[in-house]
């Protein structure tokens, strides 16, 4: 009798049913009771699809909604895995849709899980409508949904999911048991697959830009999360060695994404005797992206470089204005109350008194202030317009303004001293000002170098003359020693 009734399941008969039901009133009971079969009718009838069969066994059994079958899967995940919308929504219709949700398979997943490894948008847009948390939880092996998104390359599922979920960065962050995020996934999974060859190399490359490019836009994405093996997914991606890696590793780095210091992929760099060109193309890629990043600091300090532009454009301006020294608060013309001045004592109001006792020097703090002023305010506009992040030219020439400024601002300082210095202390003044500027701008200019890359640059090439040097004084030692040997 029960075999009639899985075949009526998979004919998706109702009269059938229904006549089973008149010969034998308890069938469905002892179908549910004795656990004879490894799946119930339900479940035969959710995989074939069969909606009025399932409708009208669940009206006569409601529970068989929450029965599972050798994998634990209950009649809900069968319909999630085969985007079955109109038993997916009979389902949660008949049974207690907030506890069917929170049904665990043999795997630990929810059928929201299911849903997503199959990439089924329509049944997850149900199942997150009727328990929207399901989603949130993490299964056996400490994966979020987004790993399985990631992980059986169901990218439109996780462009939804990332939409739909409001989740933390913890979340988002979360590493499974080897503390792979779904960075990590992106790049490893499909590390494997090409190692393999499973997929074509290019399909390969295709999916794995579209899928990271998309998790970079995501500015609760850590770039930089480790794994349990201390692992970022630079290193992961690097660890592939492949050529056409290379535009991979330059959106990461746009992102931010930098090598740990203690990965294992120098390891690999020191094992190569002989690097092939592309690995070499890599290494250079890589140590440069190991170098400081200019974008990265404007993103994280634009904020802090428009207030210090500001300041500097504040103080030049007022310092203008205001000329160290003060100002003449009337005029004297060469006549005065019918008497000739001299003619050093003429002046005008609102003139600067330096400029008329000390014209050179007046002139050095106004050409040295003017050009601070401009500097900040051109950074000011840099920041402003974003610029130094989209063009090269601008990137140096935001650099050059900062420079400019910083020193411009810092010599119209020591000119402003040595104007209100006292005669009695004023040339030891002017010998310090200018001791003190002289190695700050060299530092600075040396921090510039050293930015731009000269300076590591520069001591390559006094190392490689030291050790050039070294070895032609052993050549030149050991070619003596064999010639005295020679003559004795």
């Amino acid at each position: 009798m029960e075999r009639k009734l899985y075949d009526a399941a998979r004919e998706g008969s109702v009269s059938s049913l229904l006549k089973l039901l008149e010969e034998d009133p308890i069938i469905l009971d002892r179908v549910s009771n004795l656990g004879i079969y490894a799946e119930t009718p339900l479940h035969i009838a959710t995989i074939l699809g069969n909606f009025e069969f399932a409708k009208e066994l669940l009206k006569r059994k409601p529970n068989f909604a929450f029965e599972v079958d050798l994998q634990k899967s209950t009649p809900l995940h069968l319909a999630s895995a085969t985007n079955n919308i109109e038993l997916v929504t009979l389902l949660l219709s008949v049974a207690n849709s907030g506890s069917i949700c929170r049904c665990r398979d043999a795997y630990g997943r929810y059928p929201v899980h299911v849903a997503a490894i199959r990439g089924r948008i329509h049944v997850l847009k149900e199942l997150l409508r009727v328990d929207h948390d399901a989603a949130l939880v993490l299964m056996d092996q400490n994966e979020t949904i987004f790993h399985l998104c990631v992980k059986f390359n169901q990218f439109e599922a996780l462009k939804f999911l990332m939409i739909q979920i409001i989740c933390d960065a913890p979340f988002l962050n979360c590493g499974d048991t080897d503390g792979n995020t779904i960075l990590h996934l992106s790049v490893l999974d499909k590390q494997y697959e090409r190692n393999t060859g499973i997929k074509k190399w290019g399909e390969w490359l295709r999916k794995t830009m579209i899928v990271i490019s998309y998790l970079l836009q995501s500015k609760t994405i850590d770039v930089n999360a480790t794994n349990a093996k201390g692992q970022t997914a630079m290193d992961i991606l690097y660890m592939g060695l492949g050529g056409t890696i290379g535009h991979t590793l330059q959106c990461l780095h746009n992102a931010g994404a930098v090598v740990s210091n203690h990965s294992s992929y120098n390891n690999v760099l020191s094992s190569s005797s002989s690097p092939s060109p592309i690995v070499e193309n890599n290494n250079k890629l890589l140590m440069s992206i190991r170098k400081p990043s200019l974008l990265r600091f404007l993103e994280d300090k634009q904020e802090a470089v428009m207030i210090a532009a500001s300041l500097i454009a504040a103080a030049a301006f007022q310092a203008g204005v205001t000329p160290p020294g003060g100002i003449h608060s009337d005029t004297v013309d060469l006549l005065r109350n019918g008497t000739f001045v001299d003619v050093k004592s003429k002046h005008i109001a609102g003139t600067s008194i330096v400029a008329y006792s000390n014209p050179r020097l007046y002139t050095a703090f106004i050409v040295e202030n003017t050009v601070g002023f401009v500097a900040a305010l051109s950074v000011f506009l840099l920041v402003l317009t974003g610029l130094p992040q989209r063009y090269k030219f601008f990137k140096g020439f935001f650099m050059v303004s900062i420079w400019i400024a910083i020193v411009a601002i810092a010599a119209s300082y020591f000119s402003s001293v040595i104007t209100v210095a006292p005669p009695p202390v004023k040339d030891g003044i002017l010998v310090f000002s200018y001791v003190v500027l002289v190695i700050a701008v060299l530092m600075w200019v040396a921090i510039i170098l050293w930015y731009a890359g000269l300076g590591p640059r520069i001591v390559g090439i006094i190392k490689q003359k030291r050790t050039s040097t070294n070895t032609l004084i052993r050549s030149i030692s050991l070619h003596g020693t064999t010639g005295a040997t020679r003559r004795v």
